[in-house]
């Protein structure tokens, strides 16, 4: 058979499906080649991963610290903006320094930290979150800051966070 006649053959195939069988086909050929990572294995979907998310961030609510913990992988950093020596808060924490910064954080509140999620956009293992947070600090002071957070999910966990906040006003409330 020459390339010619075997191009046909193929144009042949294409037009014999109809425009349903050919959505559904490329669908699944499309599925299949993005749901699995570099193992071959299934992914979580995207939609799997804002759940992640949402559930981390209602740890916050509640002060639960260890179920921001176990909700990271072994691996995990969180990195806040800002430069780290005017805000403590700031730079690359690694999943122990995490678990300080959220333990120390938590003490400041009288009721937990209402973070709450606004928007949710995913892809892949990416979920960028806006959140809002409100609370009340021991002495009294309201705390109320905006979030960007970049998460990346791994194995049904938080592998990384870049918080993007004002740190001036964390500076303002908590000295």
């Amino acid at each position: 058979m020459n390339q010619s006649a075997g191009a046909d053959n193929r144009r042949n195939t294409v037009t014999q499906l109809s425009t349903s069988k050919w959505h559904r086909l490329a669908y699944r050929v499309t599925r299949s080649a993005f749901s699995r990572n570099n193992n071959g294995e299934n992914d979580m979907s995207v939609e799997d991963n804002k759940r992640i998310v949402r559930e981390f961030c209602n740890h916050f609510k509640t002060s639960n610290a260890d179920g921001l913990i176990d909700g990271m992988t072994e691996d995990a950093t969180w990195w806040v903006n800002g430069k780290p020596h005017l805000f403590p808060s700031a730079g690359t924490k690694t999943k122990t320094e995490a678990a300080s910064m959220f333990r120390n954080m938590f003490t400041a509140y009288s009721n937990g930290l209402d973070m709450k999620v606004i928007n949710l956009i995913g892809e892949g293992d990416s979920i960028a979150a806006e959140a809002r947070s409100q609370a009340t600090t021991k002495s009294g002071k309201i705390y109320e800051n905006e979030y960007f957070i970049l998460f990346k999910i791994r194995d049904g966990k938080i592998a990384s966070a870049r918080e993007y906040t004002d740190p001036m006003h964390v500076q303002e409330t908590f000295g």
